[in-house]
């Protein structure tokens, strides 16, 4: 009886959350912004031109009225002709699609732990993913990508881990350490994916290079402007400290932590992967920590990096930090078997 009792106030409690999520999704006018220079980028490929230089830009800029709009699109060629068939979609059908994509994804991350049910909520109390999903940015559904990665390898199936460990590639700052970890383990346990990663790439890179022999140096020449007029902040070298608090939880949080730290900060859904270490973490601890995030926009704090290390990265350190090597009732989970030892 009091399981049923519990049960049903969970579900409105989630129904209740995921309901106030969506009104205040719905009611914000910045729905998908961030997809357009990728949408951009493909209608140009589409119609014969090229996505970067000063031409592109200029067009950008006047379709476009975000403030980093002069830095042009710096996404390589190989990737927007991935997601060509979007450009050939309505904007709003495209965006739709691509923010689907990545929410569907980003939601099989509950599946990575035992007790997944009670992590539903996680993503909805997390201020980044919020964040991502307003936008429509890329960093969602590179996080989609890892956790599909990290699905796959678990099921050992080589074809898609090497496609997948490409995808990855093409958006180092969101995906590099994800990749790196794929292929380590495909060189330990399934060689196969090898081959896929490696054929794939030749295949993509092969196809960029007859649309546009010269679109290398393009990108290399558009990724400098976008340099000099983007300039985002590090958390290194102090923000090696939440690897080290992430160190014996699972290895994929692990790596999350490693691919947030160790790339420069675009904005506050650049944060979004270290919800694989609240995940990891788990129970009330990491759905209390991970809401702390939303003080953010409730109390108007200022987009700066001092809010983001009282909010994002010191709730999340403490929290890790506890559960993994301070807490008598902490797991080690073994890395193989994915078994659960309880130390005595």
């Amino acid at each position: 009886m009091m399981h049923t009792i519990r049960t049903a106030a969970f579900l409105v409690v989630c129904a209740a959350i995921m309901t106030l999520w969506l009104m205040v999704l719905l009611g914000d006018s910045r729905l998908g912004i961030d997809f357009y220079p990728l949408y951009f980028g493909t209608r140009r490929i589409v119609s014969g031109e090229s996505p970067y230089g000063a031409e592109a830009t200029q067009a950008l800029m006047r379709e476009w009225s975000a403030p980093f709009a002069a830095a042009g699109i710096a996404y390589p060629l190989p990737l927007l002709i991935l997601i060509t068939p979007l450009g050939l979609l309505p904007l709003p059908v495209a965006t739709a699609v691509w923010t689907a994509f990545g929410i569907a994804s980003c939601f099989l991350a509950v599946r990575l732990v035992p007790e997944w049910r009670y992590n539903i909520l996680l993503p909805f109390v997390f201020l980044p993913f919020h964040r991502s999903v307003v936008m429509g940015q890329a960093t969602l559904v590179w996080l989609g990508l890892a956790v599909l990665l990290i699905q796959s390898m678990r099921k050992k199936r080589p074809w898609l881990s090497g496609i997948l460990i490409l995808l990855l590639t093409l958006k180092p700052q969101d995906g590099l350490l994800f990749a790196l970890a794929g292929l380590v383990w495909a060189w330990r346990e399934q060689r196969q994916a090898l081959w896929w990663f490696c054929g794939g790439a030749a295949v993509l890179i092969g196809i960029a290079f007859l649309a546009r022999p010269t679109w290398m140096y393009e990108w290399i020449a558009q990724t400098r402007i976008y340099q000099t007029i983007v300039a985002p902040p590090h958390l290194l070298p102090f923000g090696l400290i939440l690897i080290i608090a992430c160190w014996r939880h699972p290895w994929w949080a692990r790596v999350a932590a490693a691919q947030v730290v160790c790339f420069p900060l675009s904005d506050l859904y650049s944060a979004l992967p270290l919800l694989l270490c609240w995940l990891a973490i788990g129970g009330w601890t990491s759905l209390i920590g991970a809401g702390l995030s939303w003080l953010w926009s409730i109390g108007g704090l200022p987009n700066t990096l001092t809010v983001f290390w009282w909010l994002i990265f010191i709730p999340l350190c403490l929290s890790a930090a506890w559960s993994g090597w301070l807490s008598p009732r902490r797991t080690v989970r073994h890395p193989r078997t994915h078994t659960t030892i309880t130390p005595s």
